[in-house]
């Protein structure tokens, strides 16, 4: 089995990286298999991540960078990631909040389309983003 590493940048001042912590660190419990480092993101050698945002978390499979995604995740999240670094699939890199987000906006969008004359562009377009939070929202499940 090729070599799992999951990196962890964080800040001091990042409030979501404190509440992550005792997810990530109870995370590399579960998986013993799968090497979890944790990075300042103000660290020298950070910069060349192109780090934006924290928390930010990359799983790399054999050194090669498999997914990257940035801010709060759940348990059932971060151990979804991990299973599909293990299994080598694709892991979901949306949440059930980013689902329910496209959920709520493309119906808004429709709803807006439809009372809008209707506005069919509108419509149509609003039926892309919740199809999308729907199919968002079935692989999260």
């Amino acid at each position: 089995m090729a070599p799992v590493e999951l990196l962890w940048i964080t800040a001091l001042n990042c409030s979501a990286c404190h509440a992550m912590r005792p997810h990530v660190v109870a995370l590399a419990a579960r998986h013993p298999d799968v090497r979890v480092t944790e990075l300042d993101a103000l660290d020298a050698g950070v910069a060349d991540l192109r780090i934006y945002a924290t928390p930010t978390l990359i799983g790399r499979v054999a050194g090669d960078e498999a997914f990257r995604v940035t801010g709060r995740r759940t348990d059932d999240e971060l151990d979804g990631l991990v299973r599909a670094l293990i299994e080598r699939g694709e892991p979901s890199v949306l949440g059930r909040g980013d689902a329910l987000i496209r959920l709520g906006g493309g119906g808004a969008v429709v709803a807006v389309g439809l009372a809008a004359g209707p506005a069919w562009p509108l419509v149509v377009f609003g039926a892309i983003i919740l199809s999308y939070g729907a199919f968002t929202m079935w692989r999260t499940i």
